[in-house]
């Protein structure tokens, strides 16, 4: 049989090829046993089409979830912001700011008593963060750092796993809520206490830590605040740095006071830049956490603060 063309036609009648010729090429079909029709040769234009069509669909779903994403975000702003206003630190407010006055003391020839007290950003009604502790039994305190985003509520559960993607009212909430690592004792805040926290790139939550790797930055924040409906406490940084979940820097059990010093020694000795700020085992100390993705995998950026006073809250 010679060759008149450069394809032909699968017939189940003739079982043998048709010789086609070369002008009917583009329109011939084969013909199966269905009946159905298809193109003799691969047609590059539709696989291209095909190809198009997945990476479309492709796009739209990678749009649809950043849409998501965004929208959870801007509904976590403003319960945020609803919290911040139902108990309100009035200094997050800069040109509002109030601060209760360190009373002094006279003593003996004119020298003064260390009574502990201290100065501190006013709550604009403590009766609501009464209230607000009440309402919410895994309430710890309310973290404030002045002149940041950071004035929000720390709960602790039985895990360290709950708060990550609830609020505080336990319901689903992709920011999640500060927490207190669940082996720390709410009560007395003896030894180490870490707090934990979502680096949102909003802003939002913990997301104000990373600036802590620049020097002029901590100069200018260098202390935070713990309120509960009783008293504030007032914290010094005394290390800040990055790091990952190989160091474990979250360490909370020590066999002894010998053990915690070293602990404390070390984590000092972390940071990247020499605050000033001593620490001994006799200490409390509180330590912000959250992640910090940019250089390592399981990447951390921590601060860790000693406490340097207490005041009852009026």
């Amino acid at each position: 049989m010679k060759n008149k063309g450069c394809c032909f036609v699968y017939s189940e009648i003739n079982k043998y090829p048709l010789d086609i010729p070369p002008e009917l090429d583009t329109k011939i079909e084969r013909t199966g046993k269905n009946g159905k029709g298809l193109l003799k040769k691969d047609n590059p234009v539709n696989s291209m089409f095909f190809v198009r069509i997945a990476a479309f669909v492709v796009l739209a779903v990678a749009v649809g979830v950043f849409a998501w994403r965004l929208n959870q975000y801007s509904n976590d702003i403003r319960e945020n912001d609803a919290q911040i206003d139902s108990i309100a630190v009035s200094s997050y407010l800069v040109n509002a700011a109030e601060k209760r006055a360190t009373p002094v003391y006279p003593k003996h020839e004119g020298e003064v008593v260390d009574t502990g007290r201290i100065d501190y950003p006013q709550i604009t009604d403590s009766e609501k963060l009464t209230q607000y502790s009440l309402a919410y039994p895994d309430f710890v305190f309310w973290l404030y750092i002045e002149n940041t985003t950071v004035n929000y509520p720390v709960v602790q559960a039985a895990d360290n796993d709950y708060y990550l993607r609830r609020n505080i009212d336990g319901e689903s909430n992709i920011s999640g809520t500060l927490f207190l690592d669940f082996r720390c004792n709410r009560s007395t805040f003896a030894g180490h206490n870490i707090v934990y926290g979502h680096n949102n790139q909003n802003g939002t939550m913990f997301g104000p830590l990373k600036k802590y790797m620049d020097k002029k930055f901590y100069d200018e924040h260098s202390v935070f605040y713990t309120y509960t409906k009783d008293s504030v406490i007032k914290w010094k940084i005394f290390s800040a740095y990055e790091t990952d979940t190989e160091n474990y820097y979250i360490q909370t059990y020590f066999a002894n006071e010998a053990q915690y010093g070293e602990f404390l020694a070390k984590i000092k000795s972390d940071s990247v830049y020499d605050t000033g700020v001593e620490v001994t085992s006799k200490d409390r100390v509180l330590s912000l956490s959250t992640c910090y993705l940019y250089n390592r995998t399981n990447g951390r950026f921590v601060i860790h603060a000693v406490q340097i006073g207490e005041s009852p809250l009026r």
